[in-house]
């Protein structure tokens, strides 16, 4: 048998004859940089490599772009403005321990923190075995709203529980016409307080556990 006559025109697995008139050296693998693909993202990922100075400038911008539209976050909070300039801060309290008052009294006073200013006050009294008795709440005026009141009764209830009382008791009775006597038995319901009853005054009279 005659063996075959090759075709001069087939193409080999390797042959650069890929097409007739193809120029040998200019047929050639494309590299990672030439990559086929022309997609956005795919181009992204195979881009030329650049030099160390092209690149810093990149980052740069990068960084400066970065830093005009990040959003600013304020730690301090903004002044509150009102008709007549900025509004006052209001001031930190701070509770005093107990003073003696004799025959097993004792008065819980709130002063402006770092002053002697006394901004309210309460007495607490054994009223019967196992109750004790919160009378005299008072708060300077312009110390009202404040939660001083709230942080007087919270203590009398504290130093009532170390003495081992089990129950507190008072007479919701305004000790001026700066609050309401609705008011009043509202705040201390907010402390856990319960309507019991009437005083002979016709307050209300309300306690709590301890």
């Amino acid at each position: 048998m005659k063996p075959l006559a090759k075709n001069p025109n087939s193409i080999g697995p390797m042959s650069a004859r890929a097409r007739p008139g193809a120029n040998p050296q200019t047929i050639r693998q494309p590299s990672v940089a030439e990559h086929a693909c022309r997609t956005p993202p795919c181009a992204a990922n195979h881009r030329p490599q650049t030099g160390s100075g092209q690149l810093n400038r990149v980052a740069n911008q990068t960084r400066g772009a970065t830093q005009r539209t990040a959003p600013i976050t304020l730690n301090q909070r903004t002044p509150v403005r009102t008709a007549s300039g900025l509004a006052s801060k209001s001031p930190n309290y701070r509770v005093q321990t107990p003073i003696p008052l004799g025959r097993g009294s004792q008065q819980i006073r709130a002063t402006i923190q770092g002053t002697p200013q006394v901004a309210g006050s309460v007495d607490i009294g054994m009223a019967s075995a196992g109750k004790v008795y919160i009378s005299n709440l008072k708060v300077e005026q312009q110390h009202r709203r404040r939660g001083v009141a709230a942080k007087l009764i919270d203590a009398a209830i504290a130093t009532a529980r170390r003495r081992g009382f089990r129950a507190a008791s008072l007479e919701a009775r305004p000790s001026d016409s700066g609050i309401s006597p609705q008011a009043l038995v509202a705040m201390y319901r907010r402390q856990g307080f319960k309507s019991v009853g009437k005083s002979i005054r016709g307050s209300p009279l309300m306690e709590r556990k301890l």
